[in-house]
Formats: structure tokens, sequence, C-alpha cells
């Protein structure tokens, strides 16, 4: 019964299941980090800080990468919009990585003076938030190439690839040379939607509204092809009376 009710205490628990907090922090500590969620930063503000946290030169592939240029002059317009959005997403995960990478470079370097345990907790959790960004990070990347595929010529897919390393440019930097092989550098991105419609298409109706009313109408009530008789050519077989001739007047009591 034990087992029974144990089984059935996990089945309604509740899965909106409280946060997980940590040790709290300082009182001064804890409210300057608050701040960064309770309100919005100026252009100037976020623009100064972007310049106090440089990508240090071993580190480059912090950078955001840049759109092959081959890529980006076919794109349209409303697409380019969208991958700037995601360039400034990245520029943010950017400048994170770049502060992290300086804290743990200061411990580091008080590490190395002196045995210290805090400075060597710094570097630990210095590099596991930097995993984390890093790795959405490399998932923006990943969706400003497949956001570009959906533009792109079938045969052209392989360059979207997330096999392919983050460098300085988002589809790597011999691009050229693999489009080089088909001349199709200003024809990887589809000019509309038509020049993927087969040449054989044909709407499912053609001709007028009639033609159209006329898919709604039994079958029964059509003339069916080889079914007129005699010299006049509005004559029917007998197999079938036209709806509308049986509401027509006699015409030989109309004219007597």
């Amino acid at each position: 019964m034990d087992a029974e009710a144990s089984d059935l205490d996990i089945l309604l628990a509740d899965i909106e299941k409280a946060e997980d907090y940590g040790p709290a922090l300082s009182s001064k500590v804890a409210e300057g980090f608050m701040k960064t969620l309770e309100r919005p930063l100026s252009k100037e503000t976020v623009n100064s800080l972007k310049l106090k946290s440089k990508i240090p030169e071993n580190c480059k592939i912090f950078a955001v990468p840049k759109m092959n240029s081959e890529i980006w002059t076919q794109l349209p317009a409303q697409a380019k919009i969208s991958d700037l959005k995601n360039q400034t997403h990245l520029k943010s995960l950017s400048l994170a990585l770049s502060s992290l990478s300086r804290i743990a470079e200061i411990a580091a370097k008080s590490s190395s003076n002196q045995s210290n345990d805090s400075s060597k907790e710094i570097i630990k959790i210095a590099l596991d938030t930097a995993n984390v960004l890093g790795d959405e990070f490399q998932e923006v990347c990943n969706k400003r190439r497949l956001d570009v595929r959906r533009h792109m010529n079938a045969e052209y897919s392989a360059v979207c690839s997330a096999k392919i390393p983050i460098g300085e440019y988002l589809f790597g930097s011999d691009l050229n040379e693999a489009l080089k092989s088909s001349k199709a550098a200003a024809g990887v991105i589809r000019k509309s939607m038509t020049s993927i419609r087969p040449h054989n298409f044909k709407p499912y109706f053609r001709g007028g509204p009639s033609t159209t009313l006329n898919r709604f109408r039994p079958s029964s009530l059509l003339p069916k092809r080889g079914s007129f008789q005699g010299q006049s050519r509005g004559r029917f077989n007998q197999g079938y009376q036209n709806p509308i001739r049986q509401f027509r007047p006699n015409q030989q009591s109309h004219h007597q």
C-alpha cells in the first residue's frame, strides 16, 4: 500500500517545481546584480560598457562572425534585418565571454602568487558560465546559417552545416572558392518563389467561374461526351433531360 501511495505522489507531484536557489549573496552584491534586470540601460551606457570589455587578442573567436559578402549582397532585405538582430544577440554574448575571461585571468594571477581556494573557485565559476554562454553563441550562429539556407538553392545547402567551425566569417573563409565552381555567387539566393516552381506547373482550376462551379454539380446531370444525337447540336439523348427545358412553354400553343 505504501508503494502504491508513493507512486501516486510522484504522478501527482507539481511539474512546476520551485527553483533550487544557491547560497545568498551579501546585500550589496545582490543589490548591484539585481539592478541589471530592473532597469534598461541607455545606448550611451551600453556603448561605454562595450568599449571597456574588449575581446582578448588571443580569443578572437569571441567576435561576432561576419556574413560572407557573396551571400550578404544577395539576401533580401527582410533576411538582412533578421540577421542583424541575431548579430546584436551575439554581440552581447561576446561581451559577456570577454568579461568572464578577464575575471578568470585576474583570479588566475592571484592564485599563482599564493595558494588561494577562492581564486580557484572564481575561475571555476567563470569557466562554467562561459560554457553556457559559449553553447548559446554556437546556437545563434547555427540559427543564422539556417535562416540564410531558406533563401538558398538546394545545391548550396552544405555550406550551412553546423559542422563548419566558428571563425571570422559565418560560412567559413573559403566560401568564394566553394561557389566559384558552380559560377553561382550571384545565383545562390533565389530571386523569388517562382524560380522553384516546376516548368509544367498548372493551376488546379482553369477557366472561368462556370467551370469551377461545375465541379460541385452531380456528374449524373452533366452531358457526357458523345451523347449528342440528331442534326441539332442542342438536342440531348433520351437518357438525359435538360432541367431548363422542362419549364419552357410549348411553342405551338404560344403561337396560337
